[in-house]
């Protein structure tokens, strides 16, 4: 589900003081989602529902995937064997970059 706070991150990736609350402190849900967007950055004005509805869910999807795929990424750098792995096979392929051999592991895992 997207909210309007991932709307707002990306718009403003590296903002801070900003939250979402899915549903209001009984339990119930909102009337409008965009009142579970809890803004209490200073630097920043809060954008309208219509700017943050303007923001396609597409690009919240790309977005969403770009910081999967960096957070995967800086995990696995720290795994020695993922590394190895790596280096073994970059020795028959120089130009792979370690995210894309990632990448071809998820695609080979989905293939299973």
């Amino acid at each position: 589900m997207i909210t309007y706070l991932d709307r707002v991150l990306v718009i403003h990736p590296d903002i801070q003081n900003v939250m979402y609350w899915q549903s209001q402190y009984d339990g119930t849900p909102w009337n409008d989602p965009y009142d579970g967007l809890v803004w209490e950055n200073k630097e920043i004005p809060k954008p309208s529902k219509k700017e943050l509805d303007a923001v396609l869910d597409s690009d919240v999807l790309a977005k969403k995937e770009v910081d999967r795929k960096l957070s995967r990424n800086e995990i696995k750098l720290k795994d020695l064997t993922m590394v190895g792995l790596y280096e073994m096979e970059k020795k028959s392929n120089p130009e792979l970059a370690f995210s894309d051999y990632l990448d071809s592991l998820e695609l080979k895992q989905k293939e299973i």
